[in-house]
């Protein structure tokens, strides 16, 4: 039997998260940004590819089964046997250099790292890896891609909106299409793996131009403290009037406990909220072709309202708006606040992180529901994090290097994937008498190369400790990801979103920001909405109205 291998989701994995959430949204995260979801162009630079076809990698059998529209596979039990599931030649022994952001402190040097070396003795080449802390990241983007000295592979994550970035990739990258484009990509079995959806951000020009880091296609839940819930009778709520009493019923400030939190922003809350009231995710495409942004709508409108006044009834933790990501997961870890907005990949960590100091830990996602009871439409993100562009060279080089990028992709259940996210067993981990494997300290310093910022398998939800969050968070996507609504703007690309949309996300942030906290009048949105048009939005729209009606053709 084949070592039992846990979540790879301590602690510092769960804090790195929240750094991840705080950059993302200081830059226009993809609930808030003002661009699409992708870098995608309308002005064609070829004939347009078809996006690769999808052909499942997964051999290992998942105990709930997934889909390819979105639900994620599940696996409640430990993995018995491992596969191969990359044969034959992968590098040339040569030297592949990369540059990609990280999260964690730097790597130990590549000539005492055994993560490394073992890593690049099975794939037969040489890995050099540049990693940029990601608050340095757009800088050294700019840096590295204007000199001669380009890496054979640069990772581009869409939500920093680099700018140009379309041009950039034709003049520098290569063209991928005649490789992967259709069934051409089945000559790479773990690529194929990636879902459709997340390929779709990798076709820029109506060119493929890069490999997709594949995430959930899910938006942000609204977790809720379940096991709360349950011992004080209470239940999800199913309306607007139910949400309300439920914040009412838990929130006791002398007790030091409150029904929700927020970051500095608010704007996940208030995402959430238009969820529920029906405004578009980022945008809305019309019968005429014309695209709406949320912000513009009566439903976002409601939303913040709602926001307001569950913030000043006192529902809101006190510090709401001025703490941190961390912070914020610390109060929902603590039962000071029972609800909370949080990645996908947030939600395990919690039960990794706290599961063995909180007795009887359960977090669960509320379902969407209307203002007066009755469905409401998820949102459905991009089910992407960046792509991964390769240099341009000659067809034996780009091939070696997307042999390369095959191997990273490797599913859940391979030797590979097992390389790549646990090490060396002894040096880089250690397995105990059950079969659960401990990352050591060495172990994650040494991943710390970060290789799984390049690009990986499709995500599966996995905890070996926690069997309990699979099965949550399996039956909420059943219930929420078949009717959920998309952003019709993802895969596209806005110049004008490149160079201006985070300062105008900023902006309009911080304007809800004090209309909520009530600093600011409600009448004050509409002034927002209109600066954030006149500031760029409107030629945003014009860019991304254009860009689709090019798609369609």
């Amino acid at each position: 039997m084949a070592p039992r291998v846990s979540s790879p989701l301590d602690r510092r994995t769960f804090l790195r998260g929240a750094v991840l959430t705080a950059a993302a949204a200081s830059v226009g995260a993809p609930l808030l940004t003002a661009c699409g979801g992708g870098a995608g162009s309308s002005a064609a630079a070829g004939p347009k590819a078809a996006l690769p076809s999808y052909i499942p990698a997964l051999k290992a059998k998942p105990d709930l089964v997934g889909t390819a529209g979105g639900i994620q596979d599940g696996f409640t039990r430990p993995i018995t046997s491992y596969y191969r599931s990359v044969t034959g030649e992968v590098g040339t022994g040569s030297d592949v250099t990369a540059m990609m952001l990280t999260y964690t402190p730097p790597p130990p040097a590549a000539s005492g790292n055994v993560y490394l070396k073992a890593l690049n003795k099975r794939a037969s080449t040489n890995l050099k890896v540049q990693v940029t802390p990601a608050a340095d990241y757009p800088a050294k983007f700019g840096a590295v891609t204007a000199g001669d000295a380009l890496p054979d592979l640069v990772q581009m994550p869409l939500f920093m909106n680099l700018p140009h970035l379309d041009e950039l990739l034709n003049s520098r990258f290569a063209d991928l299409s005649d490789h992967l484009s259709g069934d051409k990509v089945k000559k790479y079995p773990n690529l194929a793996g990636i879902p459709t959806y997340a390929w779709k951000a990798a076709r820029i020009r109506g060119r493929i131009y890069g490999i997709p880091l594949p995430r959930p296609l899910v938006a942000w839940p609204m977790l809720v403290r379940q096991d709360i819930l349950t011992r004080e009778g209470l239940r999800q709520p199913r309306s607007a009037d139910e949400f309300v009493q439920l914040c009412k019923d838990y929130t006791n400030a002398k007790a030091g406990r409150w029904a929700l939190g927020s970051d500095s922003t608010f704007m996940f809350n208030v995402n959430w909220f238009g969820q529920m009231y029906g405004a578009p995710m980022r945008w809305a495409l019309k019968q005429d072709g014309s695209l709406v942004k949320d912000w513009e709508t009566d439903e976002f409108a409601q939303a913040v309202e709602f926001a307001r006044k569950l913030k000043s009834a006192g529902y809101f933790h006190p510090d709401a708006g001025a703490v941190s990501v961390v912070q914020v997961k610390e109060q929902f870890a603590q039962g000071k606040i029972l609800m909370g907005m949080e990645s996908p990949s947030g939600w395990p960590a919690y039960y990794e992180t706290y599961g063995k100091t909180v007795p009887g830990l359960s977090v669960d996602a509320l379902v969407p529901f209307a203002p007066g009871g009755g469905p409401a439409k998820q949102y459905l993100d991009t089910g992407i994090y960046s792509i991964t562009a390769l240099k341009k060279a000659d067809e034996d080089r780009v091939e070696e290097l997307l042999r390369v990028m095959n191997f990273l992709a490797a599913p859940y259940g391979s030797q590979e994937y097992a390389l790549i996210n646990y090490g060396v067993e002894g040096t880089d981990h250690t397995v105990d008498s059950k079969g659960t494997v401990t990352m050591t300290d060495r172990g994650t310093a040494e991943k710390n190369v970060a290789l799984y910022y390049l690009t990986a398998c499709a995500p599966v939800l996995t905890s070996t400790n926690y069997p309990h969050f699979v099965e949550q968070a399996y039956a909420w996507q059943k219930k929420v990801v078949p009717g959920g609504v998309s952003d019709p703007t993802n895969g596209l690309y806005s110049e004008t979103a490149s160079r201006v949309g985070s300062q105008l996300t900023k902006a309009m942030t911080d304007s809800l920001l004090g209309i909520i906290s009530g600093r600011r009048s409600l009448n004050d949105l509409k002034p927002a909405v209109t600066a954030w048009r006149n500031g760029g939005g409107d030629k945003m729209r014009a860019e991304y109205e254009k860009a689709l009606a090019e798609d369609t053709k």
